[in-house]
């Protein structure tokens, strides 16, 4: 099995992360007999999966672009983990108030939100490290955008999930 370098890999991450968008987005277009609550939790589910693979995106990109210039190694990935950080630190309260709406609700699941917030953690944790830490490298990011990757599966497969256990009536 061949190696793959850090642009093909981070080139994979973007792929996959529009997959997940463009997928959940086509499975709410048949999902549109959902009404009240479960209306409520799918349309914020997918307001975040949409947040996180256009972040993932942005994120996989960033170190491409700054391959392009010759920046030293080492300075790509602190360079790009220093982006990150205020990219998701300013997503917070998009986030936050998403979630604080929609956990009330009775399709809210409160171990994914656990499970969410452990994903958050391993992705500050990841670009911190990356950003000023002793160790800025290619896994350490990669780390962090594999949360964010893991965060966007989670949002997918709740998203297609809500869709297929409300069918539509009259079918």
């Amino acid at each position: 099995m061949q190696d793959l370098s850090p642009p093909d890999t981070l080139l994979a991450i973007a792929e996959i992360a529009v997959a997940f968008a463009g997928f959940a987005s086509l499975s709410t277009i048949f999902g549109r007999q959902l009404s009240g609550q479960s209306l409520e939790v799918a349309a914020g589910r997918l307001a975040i999966l949409l947040f996180l693979s256009l972040s993932t995106l942005a994120l996989a990109f960033t170190p491409l672009i700054l391959m392009s210039f010759d920046f030293a190694n080492e300075l790509i990935w602190k360079y790009s983990a220093i982006f990150a950080i205020p990219l998701a630190i300013g997503a917070m309260p998009f986030y936050v108030k998403r979630v604080s709406r929609m956990r009330k609700l009775p399709d809210f699941n409160h171990s994914v939100s656990l499970l969410m917030l452990l994903m958050v953690v391993v992705f500050f944790s990841s670009m911190l490290i990356g950003a000023f830490g002793v160790v800025s490298s290619f896994g350490v990011y990669l780390m962090g955008l594999v949360s964010l990757l893991f965060m966007g599966g989670l949002m997918f497969t709740l998203v297609v999930l809500t869709v297929l256990a409300h069918p539509a009536s009259g079918d």
